[in-house]
């Protein structure tokens, strides 16, 4: 049962992000993310987990919905669960800091670029990471997430 369930959360993480990138308004959100890509710079999950090894001085910005954040995220201790409109709010207030090495997170990129974007060019953020492929790559590549059942990995 716990093999099922882990299966079924990581599978509504993944299926949600792929939803919202088809209909037939698509296009806009797509522009939207190619316009905020060039305000970012992309880490590879390989790079992630090398830089976790390394213990190296940054924040993960995880921006997908509450709903999914259970399925499972990235063991750091600098872990934020920030819902995407939520984001650009604490950076106006504060609570983020231009200065520190931000990696933003959802389940494929394209809304970790959306904010990334925003933190950047609204924001002056000079250190904004996006997880290029987003959970679902670096689930792919191996690399394992944790929950309230434990540490999960993709077979």
């Amino acid at each position: 049962m716990k093999k099922l369930l882990v299966s079924f959360g990581i599978g509504i993480m993944l299926a949600s992000n792929l939803l919202a990138l088809s209909g037939p308004k698509a296009y806009i959100l797509k522009a939207e993310i190619q316009k905020n890509a060039k305000y970012v710079k992309f880490i590879s999950p390989k790079k992630l987990s090398e830089w976790i090894k390394q213990e190296k001085n940054f924040a993960i910005l995880d921006v997908r919905e509450p709903d999914e954040w259970h399925a499972g995220e990235i063991d750091w201790p600098e872990y934020y669960e920030v819902p995407r409109g939520f984001a650009d709010v604490l950076a106006a207030q504060g609570a983020l800091k231009p200065e520190k090495t931000y990696v933003v997170v959802c389940a494929t990129g394209g809304r970790a670029t959306l904010v990334g974007g925003e933190l950047s060019k609204l924001f002056g953020f000079k250190n904004v990471y996006v997880l290029k492929g987003g959970l679902k790559e670096w689930l792919k590549e191996g690399y394992s997430v944790v929950n309230k059942l434990g540490e999960l990995k993709a077979k």
